[in-house]
């Protein structure tokens, strides 16, 4: 029996062309019985809860989600196949660099510094990743693309509240907080470095500038 998968674009009215092309070519995948669905729920976590509701629902067995600026290069669909808890498509996030040397972008998977309550990006372990690095157990990954099987949904209530401090201040996003709450669960998260994403993201071009002359000076 083909695995029963409900594929999310989550989007505020509007997606790029990019991600509507890979949804088109998704529903058209006879590996799996796909629903495609487009919610524009805010605040974003609302879309991803209401997209979780969708699944236990309607019998699903994983859902893959993706944001309206965010299309993964390979199939995502693929991971279904690997019946994995959790699988983050990495995906670059700009930073605003200050410093001669910084990295001005990081891939959105990440480990959790127990010592110093942050996250580090996996690419800056010690002795860094290979370019092959394939698939890698993390503790976090962004939901901008990810891959979930139903069990997780089961077993964790709304999973991508974020954590507020007490003044009402957001300390740790939906997404990493769901990795935490995936760890405190004992279940475990991955990233798979040969299905990156590209990420369509507007940059100040003056800010671009001054970090390609900081990579260089």
């Amino acid at each position: 029996m083909k695995p029963r998968v409900l594929i999310s674009a989550i989007n505020t009215g509007q997606v790029t062309k990019q991600v509507a092309q890979v949804m088109v070519k998704l529903s058209h995948d006879e590996r799996v019985d796909s629903l495609l669905v487009w919610p524009t729920v805010t605040p974003y976590v609302g879309s991803l809860h209401k997209c979780i509701r969708q699944v236990l629902r309607d019998g699903f067995d994983f859902w893959v989600t993706m944001d309206h600026d965010n299309p993964p290069i390979n199939n995502p669909l693929d991971l279904v196949f690997l019946d994995l808890p959790v699988v983050g498509l990495p995906t670059p996030v700009w930073v605003s660099a200050t410093e001669p040397g910084d990295r001005p972008w990081y891939l959105n998977a990440v480990d959790w510094l127990e010592d110093k309550q942050a996250f580090r990006p996996v690419q800056e372990r010690p002795g860094r990743l290979p370019e092959d690095a394939g698939l890698v157990k993390c503790d976090a990954v962004g939901s901008g693309c990810m891959v979930i099987a139903r069990r997780v949904l089961e077993a964790i209530k709304a999973p991508f509240h974020r954590t507020w401090d007490e003044d009402g201040i957001v300390e740790i996003g939906g997404d990493y907080s769901f990795g935490l709450r995936c760890r405190e669960a004992g279940i475990p998260v991955y990233a798979h470095f040969d299905y990156p994403c590209e990420h369509h993201i507007r940059i100040p071009a003056r800010e671009s500038i001054m970090a390609f002359q900081r990579e260089v000076s």
